[in-house]
This record gives C-alpha cells, sequence and structure tokens, in this order.
C-alpha cells in the first residue's frame, strides 16, 4: 500500500514537471511567434526607410547635377559681348546689359508699378512724343498685390499676372504711329487693349490702355515625409 502511494506521488510529480515544462515551451513558444512579428515588422519600416532615404538621395544627386548644368549654361547664356536684343553686354543703355537682365526686365519676378512707369517713360520719351499721363494701380503693398488672379493672364503657356496701366501722349502723326510700334518691339510683353485717336495730323492725342505682366518667382522649401 505504502509502495502505491509512492508511486502515485512519483507519478503526480511527473505530470506536475509535465505540465511546468509545457507550459514553459508554449510560453516561449508564444513568445518567440510575438518577438518575430515584432522584428519582422521592424524590418519592413526600415526597410521602406531605407527605400525612402535612397530615392531621397538619388533626387538629390540629380538635382544636383541638373544645378550644374544650368550654372554652366547660365554662365554661357550671359557672356559674350553682345546680347540678346543686339545691345552690348557692359553698356547701360535702353537696349544693352547682360541676357540675364533682359529677361528679368521682359518678365518681372514681383508687382512693381513704378518701375513700369519708369519703363514706359523711357519708352515713349524715344519715339519723340509728349506724355501727357501715365496711370494704372500701385498695388503693392495692398490685398491685392500678391494675389492677382493668375486665372486673368493671357500670356501663353506661363502663370503670369497682370498689370494693367493706361498712356495718353500727343504728338505728330508719325511719331503717334511709332508708338504702338515701340510697344509691340517691347521686351517686355505688353497687350494694347483700346486705343483712342483725337486731333489731325500736326498733333494727334493718343490715349492707350494696355496690359503687360509679372511672374512670381517659384519658391525652393524642402518637406517631411512620414514613413508608416
Amino acid at each position: 500500500m505504502a509502495e502505491r502511494s509512492i508511486k502515485h506521488e512519483k507519478i503526480k510529480k511527473a505530470a506536475n514537471t509535465s505540465v511546468i515544462v509545457a507550459g514553459i515551451c508554449i510560453f516561449i513558444i508564444i513568445f518567440g511567434l510575438f518577438s518575430c512579428k515584432y522584428l519582422i515588422s521592424k524590418l519592413a519600416y526600415q526597410n521602406k526607410v531605407i527605400d525612402a532615404q535612397q530615392k531621397s538621395l538619388n533626387q538629390l544627386q540629380s538635382d544636383l547635377t541638373a544645378e550644374q548644368k544650368l550654372s554652366s549654361h547660365y554662365a554661357k547664356f550671359i557672356s559674350g559681348p553682345i546680347n540678346l536684343i543686339g545691345g552690348s553686354t557692359s553698356g547701360t543703355g535702353q537696349n544693352n546689359g547682360d541676357n540675364g537682365k533682359i529677361i528679368l526686365d521682359a518678365l518681372p519676378a514681383q508687382y512693381d508699378f513704378p518701375e513700369l512707369a519708369t519703363s514706359l517713360q523711357n519708352l515713349l520719351q524715344n519715339q519723340g512724343v509728349n506724355i501727357d499721363s501715365i496711370s494704372g494701380t500701385d498695388q503693392v503693398g495692398s490685398s491685392q498685390s500678391s494675389n492677382i488672379s493668375s486665372s486673368d493672364s493671357t500670356l501663353s503657356g506661363t502663370n503670369a499676372s497682370v498689370i494693367p496701366f493706361e498712356v495718353s501722349v500727343d504728338g505728330p502723326y508719325v511719331n503717334i504711329q511709332s508708338v504702338v510700334n515701340a510697344f509691340y518691339r517691347s521686351i517686355r510683353p505688353m497687350q494694347i487693349q483700346t486705343i483712342q485717336l483725337s486731333g489731325d495730323q500736326s498733333d494727334i492725342t493718343m490715349d492707350i490702355t494696355a496690359q503687360t505682366f509679372y511672374q512670381p518667382g517659384i519658391k525652393f522649401s524642402l518637406t517631411k515625409e512620414t514613413i508608416n
């Protein structure tokens, strides 16, 4: 009887030990599975981050190559003694200046009506006419100065914005005619909308409503991307 009791206790102990060992094994297996899942998820995330970093690096290298080419082409563009409109690149006359300055004069990056008025005055004075008035709206500092609707622009292929203006001049017929031709030949794009003439051949008054353009510069900015 005592021997059966001892055997029973041994069996019971062995069963308890088996249950404990089985529990530990199950815990280790479950812990291992969760750990593997976490590591796999972490590895997948790191791979996404590495891929995104590689794309950014490739883009940066491409941008640096493009910047070097652009700098080289721009240096050639502004070099040379004669500019695009036949003037001297080192002179100070109306048709002089390097090609970079000419492009900026043709399509400025900001709204500047006083500068436009000065340009119009120089253009009109060279035609031998009397300038009666140059008018428009100086919108610098107002809410409209940086928000003139680009949908009003008719400068094809750009997002340029409109600067409306009016001029009134008088003089002989030949000189009045040269004013219109000067507008069309101007390096700065100008669109004449209406022309009103009054007077006689010797002294004609011409009132013009027209518009020119400016194109805001592109702002370079860096952005952040969240990898999920």
